[in-house]
């Protein structure tokens, strides 16, 4: 709850400057994608090496703490009225993504960057910051979509998609 507080106050472009967007460089999976097709780092991507680190000593650290999306997809789970799904029984993918999306990077295309929780999460704020476009009409659209999923199908992106979790993994 409360770093979804602040990662809400994080995104909203209110005046913080630099420390506007910060949150989003709390992901290794948005770090190893930059790092591996644009061959670089800047000192900001420290804060993704130490979420890396820590979830080597315990695994989906940043899920279980810091991710605003994971949080909002918890809430809108809880309030899910179908109690018979077992994400479980999904066939696991975000290794598999994290995996393929970092092969490409390799060779300069970061393949699904889009999925990344920062992004979906960051994008849910960009019409703030950048305006009405199609674009930021797209981005807007990623959280909500992940929301209805999670009232269907409650915790499967967590548990079986999101590649910062299988990165994590």
């Amino acid at each position: 709850g409360v770093s979804a507080c602040m990662a809400v106050l994080l995104a909203l472009p209110l005046g913080w400057g630099g420390a506007t967007g910060l949150y989003a460089w709390f992901s290794p999976f948005i770090l190893l994608n930059s790092l591996f097709a644009l061959k670089s780092v800047v000192w900001l991507n420290g804060l993704a090496l130490l979420v890396l680190m820590a979830s080597w000593l315990r695994k989906r650290w940043f899920c279980r703490n810091l991710c605003p999306v994971g949080w909002v997809c918890d809430q809108v789970s809880a309030c899910s009225r179908r109690k018979d799904f077992d994400a479980g029984k999904v066939p696991y993918a975000g290794k598999w993504l994290a995996i393929s999306s970092l092969a490409a990077a390799c060779v300069g295309v970061p393949l699904f960057l889009v999925l990344d929780p920062m992004a979906i999460f960051h994008g849910f704020f960009s019409l703030f910051s950048t305006g009405t476009n199609m674009e930021s009409i797209l981005s807007l659209m990623g959280l909500p979509l992940l929301s209805v999923l999670h009232l269907r199908f409650p915790g499967v992106w967590c548990a079986r998609f999101c590649p910062l979790g299988g990165l994590q993994e």
